[in-house]
Parts: structure tokens; sequence; C-alpha cells
């Protein structure tokens, strides 16, 4: 029986795939949970994330979006041909960066999956993974379905690099706190719409009927918020923050709570005008002013640190923001392959309350960076890749690989190709002044490997139907188990 088991362990290795990154925080958003949208036709909408309902994610992480569409998808979502997926994209602004040299801090990415919603036909689930690199902050959103345009959601990610923090709001801040609180170490603010409902009909009992009206609408806010009215379950460190309820006609509310199999934890209790509560229960004043521009850099007016964050154009020479009391890193402001894209690089420092800060140029010198693919790169194993570098390194290759070395030094990387034919390895390395050097790597990948997907010797009586099917599988040049052609 060993040479079968041998032959066994061997065949679901090469029938493996990679192990799936971790996934964002929402656990579960039912159908119901999502309004009409499941049911009428319309416009193109993303129900999650978005106003409300924002999503948190780190580096590395899967972000699954529930996206609307206008009509059925054709060709249906299934097994992931490359046509299926065409027309989809996602690009991610980064809605709390400063600009230097008119840099920006944005990234196109690929949408990798897309699978239907429970049983509607309109809405989907599309998966991008958000690159290991991803520099941290809050994001607006632009999504792209096939046969619709551009969906906008300002605010929608955060991406952190932790457990998520959160904090509660008793009623939507001004734009000037919000500008403030957006710098604070929060990542979600809690709010119920039904408190701030409560307060505007109270408010318009002395006012007249056209201005309680206009009080009366939500208002839009510039912060990743979370809306205690909705129906949802997030994941809040190891526990499930669970709002609202409703009758799901597949799976009830509770019952796919329950599934989760975590425990629940409750929202931090409403603060008092003014301030905000954090995870720990303590009150704070909310900052009545932020970061104010200030000649060619900017002054801290709160009371507290804030973060910022800065892009400036990728090269030689970095950034020094000049009266920040701490620098916190620098990451790539723009794809590491920047098609399309002026390549940039974006800085977290902070700034103590009353800091001046200004951005300066440096010549810092550019970071050492050298990439070595050893042997040769097949389609079912990683390949181990050198990195030498005293800097950060970010990599990229194919249509969304991509690897983040996080401390200087020498480091081996395991790459995983899923396409035969010439393929480039980027890498860019960033320096710890903000000075960055790219480089490419050309490689081949292939597919032999000295026994196949079978085992050295003693093949049991079943290899004969095995290597049958691997030559009619030749015969009807269709891709079969380790041998993966060309499908581009």
């Amino acid at each position: 029986m060993r040479p079968v088991s041998a032959f066994l362990t061997t065949a679901l290795m090469c029938l493996a795939g990679t192990v799936s990154a971790r996934a964002d925080w929402l656990a579960v958003h039912p159908t119901c949970g999502m309004g009409d949208a499941p049911r009428t036709s319309g416009p193109s909408e993303l129900l999650y994330p978005r106003a409300g309902l924002p999503a948190f994610a780190r580096p590395g992480d899967d972000l699954t979006m529930r996206v609307k569409v206008p009509a059925p998808l054709t060709p249906p979502p299934g097994v992931q041909q490359e046509r299926a997926l065409a027309g989809w994209y996602i690009e991610l602004i980064g809605s709390d960066t400063l600009s230097v040299a008119e840099a920006r801090h944005h990234y196109r990415l690929r949408v990798a999956d897309v699978r239907p919603d429970g049983h509607s036909t309109l809405v989907y689930r599309a998966t991008v993974r958000l690159p290991p690199w991803l520099a941290p902050g809050t994001y607006d959103m632009k999504v792209r379905s096939p046969g619709s345009g551009e969906v906008s959601a300002p605010s929608a990610l955060r991406v952190g690099q932790g457990a998520v923090r959160i904090a509660r709001l008793a009623a939507p801040p001004s734009a000037a706190e919000a500008a403030a609180l957006a710098r604070l170490p929060v990542d979600i603010w809690l709010l119920d719409s039904r408190d701030w409902e409560a307060e505007s009909e109270s408010e318009s009992e002395s006012e007249s009927e056209s201005e309680s009206e206009s009080e009366s609408e939500s208002p839009s806010i510039a912060l990743p918020w979370l809306d205690l009215a909705g129906t949802f379950a997030v994941r809040v460190g190891d526990g499930l923050l669970a709002a609202g309820g409703c009758d799901d006609p597949h799976v009830p509310f509770q019952v796919a709570v329950d599934r989760t199999g975590a425990d629940a934890i409750d929202p931090p209790a409403r603060p008092t005008p003014s301030h905000y509560r954090d995870a720990e229960g303590a009150e704070v004043p909310i900052p009545q002013r932020g970061l104010v521009g200030a000649g060619e850099g900017w002054i801290n007016r709160a009371n507290v640190p804030l973060a910022v964050r800065v892009v400036f154009p990728e090269g030689p020479r970095g950034l020094s923001l000049a009266g920040a009391s701490e620098r916190l890193g620098f990451w790539p402001g723009t794809p590491v392959r920047p098609v399309g894209h002026r390549a940039s690089v974006v800085g977290l420092w902070t700034v103590a309350p009353g800091g001046a800060v200004n951005p300066r140029r440096l010549d810092a010198g550019e970071p050492s960076l050298e990439v070595t693919v050893r042997g040769e790169p097949t389609t079912h194993m990683p390949a181990p890749v050198q990195v030498r570098s005293d800097g950060r390194v970010a990599m990229a290759w194919e249509e969304d690989g991509a690897a983040f070395v996080d401390q200087p030094g020498v480091h081996e990387v395991p790459v995983r190709f899923r396409w035969l034919e010439h393929h480039e390895l980027h890498a860019l390395a960033i320096g710890p002044r903000g000075a960055a050097k790219r480089t490419a790597s050309a490689t081949i990948v292939v597919t032999e490997r000295p026994n196949g997907c079978s085992v050295a010797a003693n093949t049991p009586p079943m290899g004969s139907f095995f290597w049958l099917g691997i030559a009619l599988a030749f015969i009807r040049r269709r891709p079969f188990l380790c041998h993966r052609g060309p499908t581009r």
C-alpha cells in the first residue's frame, strides 16, 4: 500500500492550490440587509464597501465586494476564464494623503474572482487580493463591472496593520472635526443613524418644515464610518460585532451569525456630545481643528498627535517632514509595475500638537537592490527568489502576484507563477528616507519535472490509467493536472 499512498499524496499535491489569504472583516451581510438592490434592476451599485458599511482589511487580505449590476452577467461566473473577468477592475485612491509635486496615491488592481451572492442574479461577490505592500490608510474606491460605468465610494476602505481600532461618535462630525478625526489612531468610526435622526426630529419642532427636512437627511461623512442601524456582522479582534436583524429568505441572519463561531461583543456606549468613546470605554474630546495648511507645509492645530501621509514622486531623492515627531515608514504610492501611473512613494509621519511641518526633498542615495531567480520556475511549485537590499522591497509578477520584504538584508521569497512563457519579476526597493530603486528580472516558466505527477518507481496498476488520462489530455489539447499551458 506504500506505493499507492505515495501516488495519491503526490497527485493531491499537484492538484492543490495556494492557501487563500485572510479575508476582510465582514463576516455576514445578508441579502435582506441590502434593501431592494437584489430584486430591482437599475444602475450599478456598490453595496459593500460603502458609506455606512466600510471595509477593514490588512495588506495581503482578500477584499470581497458586493456589487449590484444592471443585468445578469454574460458569460456567467463559474470557472474563472479570463473572459468572465474582463471588464472588472478596482481602483483605490488615498483619501487622507497630502501630495508633493502633483504625485498621486492610487492603485489599479485586478479583480481575480467573481461569484453570485446567494440566489440573486444581480448581486455578485467580486474578490480582489490587496497587495502586501499596500500603504496603510483610508481609501476612496472606484469599481467597474462589465457593461456599466464606474461606481465610486468615498472613504470606503480602511487598510490597517493590526487589529481593527474602533471608536463611537454620538452624531456626525462637522467637516473640520472629520478632518481631524481622520488622522487619529482609529480605523472605523461607529455611528447610529437613528441617534441623529431623533436629534433632527427634536430640533425641527422649533424650525420650519423645510429646514427640518434638509437637516433630517443623512449627511456625507469623510470618514470610514459604520452605521449601527444596519444589518451586518463584522469581526473586531477575536469577537463578532453584530447589528440589526432581518428575515433573510435563504439563511436567517442569526443562524448565519451563529455559524461564524465567534463570541458576540457590544459596541462602545454612546458618548456625550462633542466627545467620542474608544474601544476601552474612555471618553475623549473631539478635536475642533486638525491639520491646517501654512505656506508650503502644515500646522497641527489639534490638541493631540496626528498622522500625516505624504505622497511624492519616486526616484533617487527621498523626503523628510521637518518638524514631525516620528517617521513611521514608506510604502509604494502606486503599483510596483506602474503601468499608466506616475510612480510615487507614500510616507507616514506623526506630528505633535502645535507642530509645524514642511516637506523637503532629500538626496538620500538609492538603496541597494539585487533580485535573483534560482533555478527554472514551474507552474506547480513556488520558485525561490533571493532578494538582497538595504531597504524594504515590494515585488510584483504576472497580473496580481505580489510579495513584500519588510526588513533589509538577504531574504528568500517563494514566488508562485500561474502561467507559462516568459515573465518579468519587478522589484522596488525603498530606503529608510524614501529614496527608491527598481529592477526587473526576466525568467521562463516551465513545467518539466523529473517524475511528472507520479512517484519515481513501483507505479501501481492504476498508473496506466493515470498516464492514459494525460495522453488523452494532450490529444484533446486541454491542460491536465500539473500541465497547464498558456491560456491568455
